[in-house]
């Protein structure tokens, strides 16, 4: 766990403090480490992995030769951070390429703008009695049918 008493140490940068990707970590002294973070990212998203991650089961690996016609391909990235405040410091997360990719309908995520969270807020701060929840919809993208 996280000691304040201790410098904190980025391990996504090398020496030269340049962001590493996840093949040069995976190449890299704490290899073990990211390639037991990056087993969990695909084991949380597809049937599971071998250190028993919670799993939602959202894709399912199939060849190329089998994408259907009708259907678009689109590239894949890692995005690797070391965040060492919680409970699985080393974090490696699989983005999808979703603007190479045509839908039948708005498949869009509205954000609220800043101005528009200061003032949601900040009407609650100033509102008497006032509760206000926030949540956090960690697997709404991956799984919309759990």
């Amino acid at each position: 766990m996280f000691n304040p008493t201790l410098p904190v140490v980025n391990h996504i940068y090398n020496d030269a403090g340049q962001k590493q990707s996840l093949d040069q970590l995976l190449r890299g002294p704490d290899k073990d480490i990211w390639t037991k973070s990056a087993s969990n990212e695909f084991g949380r998203i597809a049937q599971g992995n071998v250190q028993g991650v919670t799993f939602q089961d959202a894709i399912d690996y199939i060849p190329k030769s089998a994408v259907p016609e009708d259907r678009d391909v689109t590239y894949a990235s890692f995005v690797c951070d070391y965040r060492p405040l919680k409970s699985d410091p080393y974090r490696v997360r699989l983005d999808v390429g979703g603007d190479k990719l045509t839908y039948a309908d708005d498949a869009g995520s509205p954000a609220a703008s800043l101005i528009e969270t200061k003032l949601l807020i900040n009407s609650v701060i100033s509102t008497p009695g006032a509760k206000f929840i926030s949540m956090d919809l960690k697997y709404h993208f991956l799984c919309p049918q759990c």
